[in-house]
């Protein structure tokens, strides 16, 4: 399992790399620290708006540290109108 400080060095030397910033947020789950997690989640999807892995896992995020979800999801996540699954593109959200 990835540390959290390791993964945290990862993304100061690739802050670009969403899928760093994502494995950041696991490395604060499995510390027990759900809003670093949430943040970190955040910084993916900031990367790939629209990666339907990263917008979830941050929403999970948002509700383990006690967040509305859906405020999250709707001040937070520029959807722009799809999202990228690992099997295509999901063109409608409602």
């Amino acid at each position: 399992m990835l540390t959290a400080d390791a993964a945290l060095r990862y993304c100061g030397i690739f802050p670009g790399d969403a899928l760093g910033w994502d494995r950041l947020g696991f490395a604060y789950i499995g510390a027990q620290q759900q809003s670093l997690a949430r943040a970190a989640f955040s910084e993916a999807v900031a990367r790939e708006p629209h990666s339907a892995a990263f917008v979830l896992h941050a929403v999970d995020a948002a509700s383990a540290a006690g967040e509305s979800a859906t405020t999250w999801m709707v001040t937070i996540v520029p959807m722009r109108g799809s999202l990228r699954t690992g099997t295509g593109w999901v063109t409608s959200l409602c």
